[in-house]
């Protein structure tokens, strides 16, 4: 007794070929920019597809990964922002303070989620 004919099995790939193409608009591969804001002005704007360490104030480095960016040194006293570790989603920020040193992934304004709209 066969329980998968090869019908079956044409199904089965043909559900699966419709699931992929429903969820690749949904990827989060555009934002490709980080913006370093120092004192409230936007003075960098790095690509996050070319890896690097950038230097963007005194005692202030950061580091670009596999579209991921981090804080990796500061002269900060509690180094809350080296802690924090790699972001890549846009919107969660990096900031200093004590530097006034703030660094966001931007937003696609193509693929926005929006959590509730109010009028």
């Amino acid at each position: 007794m066969k329980l998968i004919g090869k019908y079956d099995w044409l199904l089965i790939v043909f559900v699966g070929f419709l699931i992929l193409i429903t969820l690749l608009p949904f990827s989060n591969g555009s934002n490709y920019n980080a913006f370093v804001y120092i004192n409230n002005e936007m003075t960098y704007k790095i690509d996050l597809t070319k890896d690097g360490t950038y230097l963007v104030k005194e005692h202030v480095v950061v580091e670009v990964k596999d579209k991921k960016i981090r804080m990796k040194e500061s002269d900060c006293p509690q180094q809350l922002c080296v802690k924090m570790g790699w972001i890549s989603t846009p919107g969660v920020p990096i900031v200093c303070i004590p530097n006034k040193v703030m660094i966001i992934i931007e937003a696609d304004p193509n693929n926005l989620d929006y959590d509730v709209i109010t009028q």
